[in-house]
């Protein structure tokens, strides 16, 4: 059974720990990116959820400049800090027209844990539906080992940074300019 900070999920255990939460996986020790997945299907499956439960194809993505995968937890005191800030950066680059797609790669128990966390924070971006292990497989090819954790990559499914979450942190929106800069250097 698990104890108090102690959560027991799909990707594996979340022990909240200081400012963060740690996530407890087999993980890889890839520091600069895994090769790219041929296909935005091969890396999260063939649709997404919406916050209100309906799919899209995930060809939805293709054209789309950056996209993050945003591993995080609903019962997570740092996620609780930080989706907002993401939500609020998300909404900004959005509104300012920018090419910027979240991918909501969920450490809950359950896709009504998933659907209600994105419900709360009226995150406006998309999700890897929560059955069929592909969540567990982004984490691992990822190499994530705590939560929260935001991975950007472009357009071809290149790793443009790793640690998205700390680019936020220390530029909010202007952390976008970056990746874009990054992504474009030989």
């Amino acid at each position: 059974m698990a104890s108090a900070g102690v959560r027991n999920v799909g990707l594996g255990r979340i022990v909240a720990v200081g400012l963060s939460c740690i996530l407890l996986t087999s993980c890889g020790d890839s520091v600069t990116g895994p090769e790219p997945a041929a296909s935005f299907s091969e890396l999260f499956g063939p649709f997404l959820v919406k916050a209100d439960g309906s799919t899209v194809d995930v060809q939805v993505l293709e054209g789309t400049t950056l996209i993050g995968i945003y591993f995080a937890s609903r019962s997570c005191p740092a996620c609780a800090g930080f989706t907002p800030q993401l939500v609020s950066v998300y909404n900004e680059l959005r509104g300012a027209g920018e090419s910027f797609e979240v991918v909501f790669a969920s450490a809950d128990g359950s896709s009504e844990d998933l659907l209600a966390y994105m419900q709360e924070y009226d995150m406006g971006w998309l999700a890897v539906p929560f059955e069929g292990g592909t969540i567990t497989e982004l984490a691992r090819r990822y190499d994530v080992q705590w939560i929260p954790t935001l991975i950007v990559i472009d357009s071809e499914r290149e790793t443009v940074s790793m640690t998205g979450r700390e680019d936020i942190l220390d530029g909010g929106a202007a952390a976008f300019d970056d990746w874009v800069a990054a992504s474009q250097a030989p």
